[in-house]
């Protein structure tokens, strides 16, 4: 502990368990906490508290002068009330501690704790910062995508109360003013039930972490408890094949998306993942954020890995976490990528799925009602109608085969069986852009190629 530091912490040395056996994630974890603890030294130091520790200092003031029978009011309020009220409150105060050691007791009594000043427009940001470890794996997209809902839904509540108030007055009234005004705009058309779901689950976050990092005991749950109305969500009901990306017909693969000509165009990043996609089942979004050195296209059983990586991506849940085997042109597509220094052009991004199925769709090759994204579907489908049980097809597709089983997991499919089941189900296909290289054929759009 350094010297400047010893008049607000005794200890020489201060001990935390960082909760992980990786080195690399370990280091990052440490350097957080240190900046953690001289923020907060800082802040002693200078004779101030922190946001954190204001609320909880607040919110016991409250609990101790309710629990004394009388509201909290803050020195201000006292100052301009009645003298008796004041008079009172000062003879309960000196009775409770007659030589003011109990500063808590005094603080609740007298109005002397400070209320936090965070409002709704500043929570999101608050909550970001308070984030910092969960949020450790995500890169750019991810965490833009995570903060923007986070402020959208706090935008809402603001919108739907009609003032920006402080967090610790937002009450289960207010969520529900939230609530009744995002099912009007399912009403109108504007957004779909499935939305207001999603929008809740951020909003509560929101207030779940704030109160979680200002250490509140039974803290305020606003959110809990409210869903959507059933007569909101019929308005808004699709028949459970339209709300899903549907399987791409087999035919299709082989015959038009895989036939020589139709990818040329394509840059050669892009076609690389479409043809990892076909043959492996992955989220587009696994493929092209893994980075080179979890690539494996030399080994007996050529692979990659898809893993958490600090900045770099978030992986689904654990289930997802797993050795991708590389069968037919997903290999050789997979070798290519390594050939020119890994993924470089999508990585991080979240716009390779927008840009493959315009390509397709400005050529009319791509089905009607489908998107690229249906050959995760279809990759799952080959392998029912190949045989391979429904655990089996779990592993490979990065789903929680404890779910599917309904009970505890044990074991797992090594490298090798995954590369056999992989092979029952290779396309007998050549690699439709072998030949191109790193080349890109311009040809005229609006037709589906001979």
């Amino acid at each position: 502990m350094p010297d400047s530091y010893r008049d607000v912490c005794s200890k020489r040395e201060v001990h935390k368990s960082l909760k992980t056996d990786s080195r690399t994630e370990a280091e990052a974890r440490a350097k957080e906490y240190e900046r953690e603890l001289r923020s907060k030294f800082e802040a002693l130091l200078a004779g101030r508290t922190t946001p954190d520790q204001n609320i909880v200092a607040f919110d016991t003031a409250v609990r101790i002068a309710q629990g004394l029978g009388m509201g909290y009011m803050s020195a201000k309020e006292l100052a301009g009330g009645s003298v008796e009220d004041l008079l009172g409150r000062i003879e309960t105060a000196r009775d409770l501690s007659p030589d003011a050691s109990n500063r808590g007791t005094i603080a609740a009594v007298l109005g002397g704790s400070e209320e936090p000043g965070l409002r709704l427009s500043g929570l999101a940001d608050h909550v970001e910062q308070i984030s910092a470890d969960e949020n450790r794996f995500k890169n750019q997209t991810q965490m833009r995508k995570w903060r923007n809902g986070h402020k959208r839904v706090m935008t809402q509540a603001m919108e739907a109360i009609g003032q920006d108030i402080l967090v610790r007055d937002f009450t289960a009234e207010h969520a529900l003013k939230h609530l009744l005004m995002l099912e009007k705009k399912v009403v109108t058309q504007t957004i779909a039930a499935d939305t207001i779901k999603k929008e809740l689950t951020y909003a509560a976050g929101c207030f779940r972490r704030y109160y979680r990092a200002a250490g509140v005991v039974n803290p305020p749950r606003p959110y809990a408890g409210l869903s959507v109305s059933k007569g909101v969500i019929k308005l808004s009901h699709k028949p459970a094949d339209s709300r899903r990306k549907r399987e791409l017909p087999l035919d299709w693969i082989t015959d038009t998306l895989l036939l020589p000509g139709l990818l040329d165009g394509m840059n050669p990043e892009a076609r690389d993942i479409l043809l990892i996609c076909v043959e492996t089942g992955c989220r587009q979004s696994e493929i092209y954020n893994t980075p080179l050195v979890d690539i494996d296209v030399h080994g007996d059983y050529p692979s990659f890995t898809l893993r958490p990586i600090i900045h770099v991506r978030e992986i689904k849940n654990n289930a997802s976490e797993r050795v991708v085997p590389l069968v037919g042109v997903a290999l050789s597509a997979m070798r290519r990528v390594v050939a020119r220094g890994g993924f470089k052009r999508y990585i991080g991004r979240d716009t390779w799925s927008a840009a493959v199925n315009k390509y397709l769709r400005e050529r009319n090759a791509l089905p009607d009602g489908h998107s690229i994204g249906g050959l995760r579907h279809a990759w799952e489908g080959r392998m029912r109608r190949a045989g391979i049980a429904v655990d089996e097809r779990g592993v490979m597709m990065g789903h929680s085969v404890a779910l599917i089983r309904d009970r505890e997991e044990y074991g797992d499919i090594t490298l090798q069986e995954r590369h056999a089941l992989a092979r029952r189900v290779v396309l007998d296909v050549a690699d439709p852009v072998a030949h191109l290289g790193e080349d890109v054929v311009v040809a005229s759009r609006h037709q589906r190629p001979d």
